[in-house]
């Protein structure tokens, strides 16, 4: 803006400059006009008038109109030049020089005496000119004085207008001058800023325990931080120029690595973007490696081109760790498994004798008449057979709730009025031992039914009230049930024990829940028992989503309530309402067994074929798992009662031979064993069993055990077998993943890097099916047992339940040389660890 006005200042003093130069010529021209002399011509006419004629005073006079007709043309042609500057007197004196001239040219033509004669008309003619120009000097002056006077005030406006511009363009570069000194001092400022941001940025690399190292897109290093140094023993002038494969060991060839860092640069990949880091091995210059993680981000030189900067993690202290937990846990594993292992022989043989005990006083009772004292030493017998059986039961028992915690809980419909008076009835004896009176007391029908886990509810009461019993002394025992309707449509049920024994402490309610806890201070004068009961009643009333609430009074007794909701069943199921004694009666009447037993031992073998045929039902026996086979296939039974730790064969083997083909190829097979732990109900399960019934076998076990199969023989076959099927489904899927191990991963690991581990034993198991099968029909079962061996590790590791099973199932088969065997068990190992790992990796979605 202030340009514009000094450019408009400047065209307008132009303008008045050239006003004043056209001034100036009309000053010069009025100038000779009016200074144009004829005094010459006045003094020639003198002359002339007293010569004669022919005198040299004509020539001169002529000569001297001449010099004046001269002058005159010469002044007009002046004022033509500048037209608009004539005033009116002015252009009244041209007129008249004009006239002037024309009108004595021809006089000045004429001979000398009459140019004589008319010299007065010429000399009146110049007089009147010289009037005329008189006249224009007068009207001059005023004319100049208001030109001159004029031309002053626009010069001075244009002046005055000239100095503001030139101020406002002053002032304009003094803005610039200040405005850029503050963008100077700003740039300084920010250049500074960012020279200090360097210098932290380099101070944090160079103090970073990670290494720092940047390359170019084709992986030629162009920066080593101090730490890269001390981390592959170069230093940064060795290091710079040299590609970053030189110090960098992968599974991939240099070249592929280095082609990979430039496609990182140009493509910049998903994982790339989120930051995750790689793998790899480092190197020294003496050759040794090293493992390290590998993180890469993009940076930006000088001249603006990409550069890769890669950010190293010397792992080595972290492998060795993991390393070292791998190594705890599996011999965790290996102590969980021995555990096992003791707990399974324990079982088996403290299950053994007391079946063969238990199963003949119960014998005894159905089939001979014993007298009063003869049942007093019968009852003495049955509860010190209890005893030691609760015992091994509370451990193994505990053992399998611990393993439920990650597994729903089956339902179905009972009756807990019918469970709680058989309870009770069979508990009575135990209760007259220390003189006790036990009575159940409910308004609830026996009818009454509700769904739910029947086996956890039998559990949790007969704990409490043996647990009343056993601290009750000349006392009363009462248990109660009632019902009512809940918020949520399900009935709000509460059993409860109270008991008039010695009470528990206000302080010892919270232990008194533990693992093998028991009060002494209170309790000193009880010594038996393992301090279980009342931990299996909690874990159970927590797998049905139920509680357990205490209210005791040291001296006065305690009460122990189990609080559930459950669902009602619907009106109109006979099967649940019907007690199990009318149940077992009707099947006893409505059907007689074809039984085949398979038994080593030959005491529990007589034990069991007198027991049912006390029941009615036609018995063969078999001494072992060869004989059960050969028997079970010659010939159709209604039912196989199979033992497992047999000689020759043993029952899961004979089961699965069964299974095969023969009579009783679809027959139901019910184990009768004293192992009770729950991996081996799976097996047992996994090889065709249909049920599993647990020593010491007792007369109410095998009749319920008729009252199920009567129950599943109403069923149709096409509905029996989607709820096997989906029992097995349901089975396999809770035992798919060790949720201890896989958890205990989790916890020591983040989520990319069990990721890894499991993408990895994916691939493992891949490429051991192959070798595994190549290997059983070259029969070279020692390669075999190898390949499945290093693979069955890496599933124990990763907590591959299922996976482990059937590779340890395949090394086994491989000791044995059992090539069809290997074959079956491989053919179903890529569809279950296909199963595993989409289910590790939703678990680990979860997580994330």
């Amino acid at each position: 803006m202030a340009a514009f006005f000094l450019g408009q200042s400047l065209m307008r003093f132009s303008d008045v400059l050239q006003y004043r130069q056209e001034r100036v010529h009309y000053f010069h021209w009025v100038s000779s006009e009016l200074t144009f002399n004829q005094s010459e011509l006045h003094l020639a006419i003198d002359r002339a008038e007293s010569a004669a004629p022919g005198d040299p005073a004509f020539g001169e006079l002529r000569r001297e109109f001449q010099n004046t007709q001269a002058r005159i043309v010469q002044l007009n042609r002046m004022r033509d030049d500048r037209p608009g500057l004539l005033t009116e007197e002015m252009q009244a004196l041209v007129a008249s020089q004009i006239a002037f001239v024309e009108d004595t040219l021809p006089i000045m033509a004429l001979p000398d005496a009459q140019l004589q004669s008319r010299l007065q008309e010429v000399e009146k003619a110049v007089n009147d000119l010289n009037l005329a120009r008189k006249a224009a000097l007068a009207g001059y002056l005023d004319r100049m004085q208001a030109l001159f006077g004029e031309n002053d005030d626009a010069f001075l406006k244009v002046l005055k207008e000239f100095a503001i511009s030139g101020a406002a363009i002053l002032l304009f570069l003094l803005a610039v001058i200040v405005l850029d000194g503050m963008l100077l001092l700003k740039l300084r400022q920010k250049n500074g800023m960012i020279s200090r941001a360097n210098d932290n940025l380099r101070a944090v690399v160079e103090t970073s325990r990670d290494a720092a190292v940047t390359m170019d897109a084709e992986g030629r290093m162009v920066a080593f931080s101090r730490a890269a140094e001390q981390m592959f023993g170069l230093s940064e002038d060795q290091a710079v120029g040299m590609l970053f494969t030189d110090i960098v060991v992968s599974e991939l060839p240099a070249e592929e690595m280095r082609a990979r860092i430039g496609r990182w640069l140009r493509e910049k990949a998903q994982w790339f973007r989120d930051g995750r880091r790689l793998d790899l091995n480092g190197r020294k210059p003496d050759g040794t490696t090293f493992p390290i993680e590998v993180g890469f981000g993009v940076l930006h030189d000088a001249a603006g081109e990409e550069l890769l900067i890669a950010s190293i993690r010397n792992v080595s202290d972290q492998t060795e760790r993991e390393m070292s937990l791998m190594k705890a846990r599996n011999e965790a594993l290996q102590a969980e498994r021995a555990k096992s292992r003791f707990l399974s022989a324990m079982s088996h043989e403290m299950r053994t004798p007391l079946n063969g005990v238990l199963a003949s006083l119960d014998l005894m009772r159905e089939t001979t008449q014993m007298n009063e004292r003869q049942l007093e030493l019968a009852e003495i017998i049955e509860r010190c057979g209890d005893d030691a059986l609760e015992q091994v039961e509370n451990v193994l028992e505990l053992t399998r709730l611990d393993k439920l915690n990650s597994v729903a809980v089956g339902a179905a419909p009972f009756t807990p009025v019918t469970i709680l008076r058989d309870l009770v009835d069979r508990l009575a004896s135990q209760a007259r031992l220390n003189r006790n009176r036990l009575v159940l007391e409910t308004e609830l029908p026996d009818t009454f039914a509700v769904v739910g886990a029947e086996r956890l509810f039998q559990q949790i009461m007969r704990n409490l009230i043996s647990n009343a019993l056993k601290f009750t002394h000349d006392g009363k025992v009462k248990v109660t049930l009632s019902a009512r309707e809940g918020d949520d449509g399900k009935l709000d049920i509460r059993a409860a024990v109270t008991d008039t024994g010695i009470g528990i402490r206000a302080d010892h309610l919270d232990r008194i829940f533990g693992d093998f806890e028991t009060i002494r201070e209170s309790y000193s004068r009880f010594k038996s028992g393992t301090g279980l009961g009342l931990s299996i009643v909690k874990h159970s009333a927590e797998l049905m989503n139920g509680r357990i609430a205490v209210d005791s009074t040291p001296g006065e007794g305690s009460e122990f309530a189990f609080e559930v909701s459950l669902p009602r069943v619907a009106e109109g199921d006979e099967n649940c309402l019907m007690s199990p004694s009318e149940s077992v009666r009707e099947s006893e009447k409505s059907t007689r067994m074809n039984i085949l037993v398979v038994e080593d031992n030959q005491i529990n073998r007589r034990m069991l074929v007198d027991m049912l045929n006390a029941k009615g039902h036609t018995v063969a026996e078999a001494a072992d798992g060869l004989e059960g086979v050969s028997l079970g296939r010659a010939q159709a039974y209604d039912l196989i009662l199979m033992d497992i730790s047999m000689p020759k064969l043993d029952g899961v083997g004979a089961t699965r031979m069964l299974r095969e083909f023969g009579k009783c190829q679809n027959v139901p097979i019910v184990a009768v064993t004293a192992h009770a732990q729950p991996e081996n109900m799976k097996e047992f399960l996994d090889a065709g069993m249909d049920q599993v019934l647990t020593k010491p076998l007792r007369m109410h076990m095998l009749d319920q055990l008729f009252l199920d199969l009567v129950k599943s023989a109403a069923a149709s076959d096409d509905a029996g077998q989607q709820a096997r099927d989906e029992t097995e489904t349901e089975e396999v899927s809770a035992t798919m993943i060790d949720k201890d191990v896989f958890d205990g991963l989790l916890d020591m690991l983040d989520v990319d890097t069990l990721g890894g581990y499991i993408d990895q034993f994916e691939q493992d198991a891949a490429q051991v099916l192959p070798v595994y099968l190549d290997a059983v029909e070259k029969s070279d079962f020692s390669t075999a047992r190898a390949e499945a061996h290093r693979c069955a590790g890496g599933a124990a590791v990763i907590g591959a339940s299922d996976v482990h099973g059937i590779l340890q199932g395949m090394t086994a088969a491989a000791d044995a040389s059992d090539a069809q065997k290997c074959r079956d068990l491989a053919n179903q190992l890529p569809g279950l660890t296909a199963a595993t790992m989409k289910a590790m990796r939703a678990s680990l979605a979860v997580a994330g």
